[in-house]
């Protein structure tokens, strides 16, 4: 199936600029949006929510007036009035993932692209919005099972080492500090692989791609922590991470696995007595499928996690 995509062409002309108030400027604009799939052909009946900001004199302060359009047969909204120079808008169609995007502009012409991605075939995944678990014991490496998320005993009551995971803290001050931990992955075939972050055109509900890369993974990663609650990673931050664990080797040589992705950085909190925080983990159940086009709506997470997980204050399943 191809993928489709969403472009959204802005073409804002501003005139008329005046001073407006607190040191900001009204002017009129008129912005163009056209909606098109990735053959530029017009989408019909997406949904552009439009919210425009302005200055105000009485009463005095900004405010935001909201405009919503559906896109005609040719793919394209107009929007028009004054605007202090800024706008953020939603797309949204049912047959893609929504998107939605904010920017300042001041020249007379602005052009900008963005992209939705379409729903091809969601499918049911273990998806977890937040794991928070106490790291047992530094210096060492702990096995820890993705899928019961849990570690390995003596610590906990996870029953394969997915991932290998050490971690290393020193306290500089009440405020400050530097966690250090280092991902291992057992397995030759098994290991993590860097998301593309998303660039400005293509943010979309839908963060990842529709399919896990087959090959290209890390059996080894690094992560650091630096300063409370701020996450930092060596290298470039990237969107999320590709996993596949549990891989084997069919006759033919073809590798399989279970995959899955992290939306940003698995993050170890603190540093003398550590947490391991997970955002935004998914994992598709199914051997060998790289499919990882989550199903809200079909969230499988109760039938894997360890029962003990299911209301505690550590674990957070994503619910549609």
């Amino acid at each position: 199936m191809l993928r489709v995509k969403y472009m959204v062409l802005l073409l804002g002309l501003a005139a008329s600029v005046s001073a407006g108030q607190g040191g900001a400027d009204n002017f009129d604009a008129r912005i163009a949006l056209k909606v098109v799939d990735p053959e530029e052909r017009p989408v019909h009946g997406a949904e552009v929510t439009a919210r425009v900001p302005y200055w105000s004199v009485d009463p005095y302060g900004e405010r935001i007036r909201e405009v919503v359009r559906q896109t005609g047969p040719q793919g394209g909204v107009m929007i028009r009035g004054r605007t202090s120079g800024a706008l953020e808008f939603d797309v949204d169609h049912p047959a893609y993932y929504a998107g939605s995007w904010s920017f300042a502009f001041r020249a007379r012409s602005v052009r900008q692209q963005v992209v939705l991605k379409p729903k091809k075939n969601p499918v049911p995944m273990i998806a977890l919005r937040k794991v928070i678990l106490p790291f047992p014991a530094q210096g060492e490496p702990l096995g820890f099972d993705l899928v019961k998320v849990d570690w390995l005993p003596p610590h906990g009551e996870g029953e394969v080492a997915d991932i290998r995971l050490s971690a290393k803290g020193r306290h500089a001050s009440e405020s400050a500090f530097r966690a250090v931990m280092q991902a291992r992955f057992p397995g030759e075939h098994n290991g993590i692989l860097p998301m593309d972050a998303p660039s400005f055109e293509e943010k979309s509900s839908l963060r990842s791609a529709h399919e896990a890369p087959r090959k290209k993974y890390r059996r080894r990663q690094l992560f650091e922590d630096v300063q409370e609650m701020k996450s930092e990673l060596s290298g470039p931050p990237p969107g999320g991470w590709y996993f596949r664990i549990r891989s084997r080797t069919d006759d033919r040589g073809r590798v399989g696995g279970l995959y899955g992705k992290i939306y940003g950085n698995p993050v170890l909190m603190g540093a003398e007595k550590p947490m391991l925080r997970f955002e935004y983990l998914y994992i598709q159940p199914e051997f060998n499928s790289r499919n990882v086009e989550f199903d809200p709506s079909r969230n499988v997470a109760e039938e894997h996690v360890l029962e003990r997980w299911h209301k505690s204050r550590y674990l957070d399943v994503e619910k549609p």
